[in-house]
């Protein structure tokens, strides 16, 4: 018999079929062919014992089939089930042959070729010093014992035990598989996979070995554009000068910052990614506009970032990490710059305030309503309109997706990608493996 071999349903029912007097099978889930075999075993053997671990993400990763589960609610006694939760081992002993394989799940890799073992079988026994024997038990003379196993300076034979009935008294010491498996756990896995099957497992391969050299990101830059800023006043206040049928029609917008885009903050220095430090350990600050935040924010991005029209925006993934530390970087320094930026504006809101009112006072003059407007409070109203306008605290947010494998099959996504890529890093987007690539 080979020892080295590819656990196969064939070889397992064959082993299942010709044996005579039991049968134990340890294993994370199993096919309709197996559970058949193992359900007809106790026509000849004496007893049959399957511990199993009866879970429906077991049939999803592709370890067994629903099937499998579903043939053995027809054992109706014959053999006994049990659970094991989480076990990823196989084993068969049947009669004296005892086969141990890992369990390929279905989802990772294909029917394996005869030429790829993950089974070893072994017959017989073992004997005490290692090697493999016949199912016999030798026990050492009277004598022989009383002299501590020696016979004339040599060791007797050492002796020999099934490995079978090893591995089965270990199954019950070391607690594998003891509880049942009552048949509302089986139909249970058949009844969550007919409403929700599993993915094809061709596909599913596909996906899982499937790879890229870029994932799709989203970035989100929030808390510099204090320019575009915007506070709420009351159309009747700023559209005074304005005919009665326009003043509440029309939009007038004030954006109090809007002159403050060339002011300068003096924030930590970054250079090729990271905040530059003197010899001193001390942080590099440099003046910095909030026209020139905007400008390192477009740099990190035209640096790291690919636009595909209609589909997002790419980054290679061995820059990921690179472009996550400027980024990183770049949201300190952020923090830092819209922190002082606020505290000047505070400073000046005195003067914006004034600036304001007088503006206001100007067009209600204009319009020769003066009367309306006496019980307001121009001054209140305005720092009204500034205190109550929103601040968005300074932050980027990144989102990182993966590339499925179904948009690289897209032919407008290819097309796309072609356009938007350099050549040298397509090259391999689009081959397939069934599994692991084969070296060669």
């Amino acid at each position: 018999m080979t020892t080295f071999r590819t656990a196969t349903d064939a070889m397992l029912t064959e082993q299942i079929r010709t044996a005579k007097d039991r049968v134990i099978f340890v294993a994370p889930g199993l096919s309709q062919a197996v559970a058949s075999e193992l359900v007809n075993a106790h026509q000849h053997c004496r007893s049959t014992t399957v511990i199993l671990d009866p879970d429906e993400e077991v049939c999803r990763i592709g370890y067994g089939d629903a099937t499998g589960f579903e043939h053995l609610t027809k054992c109706g006694g014959n053999i006994t089930l049990r659970k094991h939760s989480g076990v990823r081992l196989g084993l068969l002993m049947a009669d004296r042959v005892v086969t141990i394989w890992s369990p390929t799940p279905r989802s990772v890799d294909g029917e394996r070729r005869p030429d790829q073992p993950n089974a070893i079988v072994i017959e017989g026994g073992i004997a005490e010093d290692g090697t493999t024997g016949d199912l016999v038990r030798t026990e050492p003379s009277a004598s022989e014992s009383a002299q501590g196993l020696k016979s004339g300076g040599g060791t007797i034979a050492p002796s020999v035990y099934s490995l079978a009935e090893q591995l089965a008294k270990r199954l019950d010491d070391e607690h594998v598989g003891e509880q049942p498996i009552e048949r509302a756990d089986l139909e249970n896995v058949v009844k969550e996979l007919r409403e929700n099957p599993p993915a094809p497992f061709d596909l599913a391969r596909k996906v899982r070995v499937f790879s890229t050299k870029f994932q799709y990101v989203e970035v989100e830059l929030q808390g510099v554009e204090w320019t575009e800023r915007r506070i709420k006043l009351s159309g009747s206040l700023l559209n005074s000068d304005l005919p009665d049928g326009l003043r509440d029609i029309l939009e007038t917008q004030i954006r109090p910052y809007r002159a403050m885009g060339d002011v300068p903050i003096n924030v930590p220095c970054i250079v090729r990614g990271q905040i530059a430090y003197n010899q001193y350990g001390d942080e590099i600050r440099i003046p910095t506009t909030q026209y020139e935040m905007e400008r390192i924010w477009k740099d990190i991005r035209e640096r790291y970032m690919f636009r595909v029209p209609g589909f997002g925006t790419l980054v290679r993934k061995r820059e990921l990490a690179s472009f996550r530390a400027e980024v990183e970087a770049y949201e300190c320094v952020l923090v830092d710059w819209a922190t002082q930026f606020r505290q000047k504006a505070k400073r000046d809101e005195n003067g914006l305030v004034s600036d304001m009112v007088k503006s206001i006072k100007g067009r209600i003059e204009q319009s020769g309503r003066q009367g309306e407007f006496l019980g307001i409070d121009l001054d209140t109203e305005v720092r009204s309109g500034l205190e109550g306008m929103r601040v968005i605290e300074p932050r980027v947010r990144i989102v990182i997706k993966d590339v499925s494998w179904e948009s690289s099959r897209d032919q407008e996504f290819t097309t796309a990608l072609r356009g938007a890529l350099p050549p040298e890093d397509l090259q391999g987007w689009f081959d397939e493996f069934v599994a692991v690539q084969e070296r060669r």
